[in-house]
């Protein structure tokens, strides 16, 4: 004796409520009118396809069936496809409605009343979005939708001007946003007001509405899931830093309203460490540090993201010590550390396109693509010095974890060979690339990377421990004449010496 599923539900009104009630079902919620067989009394059988989900018949004169009852049944539920549809549907004929979604699922609901009163669920059943890699249509070709321009600054990769108006009256060109608010004009305003809105406004449960509630989250630690991870993140860090602020340095793009806007947001944090924290009690230190986060974003949420806070650096600046403070995570690691293998795979996967763009679209003259993974192939892989005077203008900025900061190739030499002298068998891969600009203004772009490597030398993290780790980072450019003139390069830095840690 076994129950398999439900077969229909059935409806019994009076005639002109019966009526009102196929016109319903059939017109807005979208089932049609088939076969029904010879009964007695009038009515109609309502189709999902080939199955009669819904049975309305005519009360009979005796039927005492008073409308709008309140009763034990709460609603029937219809499983559904198209939920901005049946929005756009309900909204043109002022049908009132309530959107829900089930916790823990990609489950998304429309809640309404039929004529009769009776209540109707519309389940959608979600999946877990993917991030599409992008193609060399994707990256805009000049910068009035930027950063630079939303702000008033003078010219591209200018980066924050102390004092500049980062909420500005004008929100700049119109873009198209589809499935975002309507308060949004471009992805640009998007990014610079959420973040404002989230942790200076302080409306952190904002987050819920701008981040999936399966959303995957990349960071030094390991993967965190999940819009409530990271509201409740959220929470902890504003109250360990009062007044912190995120202050929008850069952001560089691609994308649309269709495969996902990329977005690679390079962020200032400033605030004073007036609570405790992950790191320990409050240190009342002022900190300034670097923050790149990579996100995808479709129909107003955030759905993956590769972010790196320069940890290290936070660290550091909290006068805490940094070796003492890796030990002391191994010990009491933070959720998601160490990574499993699948892990590390999905982060170096995700937005990877199964082809370089250089290789599967290319073209004459400068390419970014080409150029970025061939310098990154030189100089890690091939630990070819001269790349470095080929592609680097010899006076160029750089600005890294830990709080390196310096000017010229021969710095930035020194900062590599700290890095190659430490781990053998460096095996860098380049993730993706994404750009915007053109031979003209010269080009913003940015590289996520990851490597494995094992630690064999002793010197930048103690003594060599033999062990094989995994490092990732993001580097952004900012390139002009076919010369990189300024870089920010952050790296999973902290983990890194986590995982030299627990090999001791």
């Amino acid at each position: 004796m076994t129950v398999k599923n439900l077969d229909h539900f059935n409806i019994r009104a009076s005639e002109s409520l019966l009526e009102e009630l196929r016109e319903f079902y059939c017109d807005l919620i979208g089932l049609s009118e088939g076969f029904r067989p010879p009964f007695e009394t009038p009515g109609y059988w309502l189709y999902a396809g080939e199955h009669a989900v819904l049975h309305l018949s005519v009360a009979g004169a005796d039927e005492r069936l008073p409308s709008h009852v309140e009763s034990t049944l709460n609603h029937v539920a219809l499983a559904c496809s198209g939920k901005p549809d049946f929005e756009k549907r309900f909204g043109e004929n002022n049908i009132p409605y309530k959107c829900a979604s089930v916790p823990g699922t990609t489950i998304e609901q429309i809640f309404l009343k039929d004529p009769a009163g009776n209540g109707i669920e519309l389940s959608f059943a979600g999946t877990e979005r993917t991030a599409e890699p992008l193609g060399r249509i994707h990256m805009p070709t000049g910068f009035e939708i930027s950063l630079d321009k939303y702000v008033g600054r003078l010219q591209p990769g200018t980066g924050y001007v102390p004092g500049e108006r980062r909420i500005p009256d004008d929100f700049g060109p119109p873009q198209s946003m589809r499935g975002f608010e309507a308060t949004y004009k471009n992805i640009i305003d998007y990014i610079v007001r959420i973040t404002h809105r989230i942790w200076e406004d302080r409306d952190v449960e904002y987050i819920a509405a701008t981040y999936s509630d399966r959303s995957r989250v990349f960071d030094d630690y390991g993967l965190q899931l999940g819009s409530k991870k990271i509201i409740a993140d959220t929470h902890h860090t504003t109250g360990a830093f009062s007044n912190i602020r995120l202050i929008a340095d850069d952001i560089i793009w691609a994308g649309n309203d269709e495969i996902g806007y990329h977005t690679s947001h390079r962020t200032i944090i400033r605030g004073t460490n007036d609570g405790d924290s992950k790191y320990g009690p409050a240190t009342n230190k002022d900190v300034d540090v670097l923050v790149i986060a990579n996100c995808v974003a479709l129909d107003n949420e955030i759905f993956l993201e590769h972010v790196l806070y320069n940890n290290s650096s936070l660290i550091q600046q909290l006068g805490l010590d940094l070796d003492d403070m890796a030990r002391s995570m191994v010990a009491n690691p933070a959720s998601g550390w160490p990574r499993d293998e699948s892990t590390w795979l999905d982060l170096r996967s995700a937005t990877s396109p199964p082809q370089a763009i250089s290789v599967s679209e290319p073209i004459a003259g400068f390419d970014v693509d080409a150029f970025a993974r061939a310098n990154f192939n030189a100089i890690w892989n091939r630990r070819d010095d001269d790349a470095i005077d080929r592609n680097y203008d010899p006076g160029f900025l750089f600005s890294g974890p830990t709080d390196r900061s310096f000017a010229g190739v021969p710095a930035y030499r020194e900062f590599l060979h700290s890095l190659q002298a430490t781990f053998s068998d460096i095996e860098l891969q380049v993730d993706e690339v994404y750009w915007m600009g053109n031979d003209n203004d010269g080009y913003l772009s940015s590289e996520r990377w990851s490597a494995t490597a094992r630690h064999t030398t002793d010197g930048l993290y103690g003594p060599a421990t033999g062990t094989d780790v995994q490092i990732w980072g993001i580097t952004q450019h900012q390139i002009v004449n076919g010369k990189i003139v300024r870089e920010w390069m952050l790296f999973n830095e902290l983990d890194l010496m986590m995982q030299v840690a627990a090999a001791r």
